[in-house]
């Protein structure tokens, strides 16, 4: 009789090691296109900073800071009007330029502060100032006085209302805040900035009910004059 083989041993089950993830990739710099898709190719990294340094005064700035720069200089940039992209777009693009010239980081935790110090104004001292972008202006707003001669000089009538002169305005300054508002709106904003400079001047209230003013030719005359 043979002898009986032994059983064999359980083998022990032994669990797969759990994989780590891998790591995060880095996130790649923000190109200056994201930045501003439709700005031109001369807008670079090294002019934005460059400018920087030019119209920030000496000491510390934001975020905030470099961004009224940027938007003055360049306002179809999509950062001028985002500030969280601009701090993202000035820290990874901008910054390397800014710490070569010598602006430094005193605070490096968010809100990140950075400064210009005059190493920074001296290594861009010899460079040429950049020619303007051809960004329109807008046009200055009249004053209340130069809004009193055009309707002194418009009106053709002794006594006028609020409402022939909101309509005055519209025609000669169609872009101006007072040419919209209604005319109830506009009744008291004239009577709050235009009738105080014509009032000196010789123009008096005809109605109070509706009411109305009336402007002599000597009052005209006088008016016209302030423009």
């Amino acid at each position: 009789v043979m002898p009986a083989t032994p059983a064999s041993a359980p083998v022990p089950t032994v669990s797969a090691p759990t994989p780590k993830p891998l790591p995060e990739p880095p996130r790649p710099a923000l190109p200056l296109a994201a930045l501003a898709p439709n700005a031109p190719p001369a807008v670079s990294s090294d002019d934005i900073a460059v400018e920087l340094i030019r119209r920030l005064p000496l000491g510390k700035f934001k975020v905030a800071d470099a961004q009224k720069v940027i938007k003055s200089r360049w306002p179809k940039l999509a950062g001028a009007h985002d500030t969280g992209k601009l701090g993202q777009f000035l820290l990874q693009e901008i910054w390397p330029v800014l710490e070569q010239c010598g602006v430094t980081m005193p605070r490096k935790s968010s809100p990140r502060t950075y400064e210009i110090t005059q190493a920074a104004k001296d290594a861009i001292a010899s460079l040429a100032p950049p020619s303007p972008s051809p960004a329109p202006t807008a046009p200055a707003e009249p004053t209340p006085k130069q809004l009193a001669a055009v309707i002194a000089a418009a009106i053709t009538a002794d006594i006028f209302s609020a409402t022939e002169a909101q309509a005055i305005i519209k025609a000669r300054y169609p872009e101006h805040h007072a040419a919209s508002q209604t005319a109830q709106k506009f009744g008291i904003w004239f009577k709050n900035y235009l009738w105080p400079v014509m009032k000196p001047h010789g123009v008096t209230i005809a109605d109070t009910n509706p009411r109305r003013y009336e402007i002599t030719p000597d009052a005209r005359h006088r008016i016209n004059a302030l423009h």
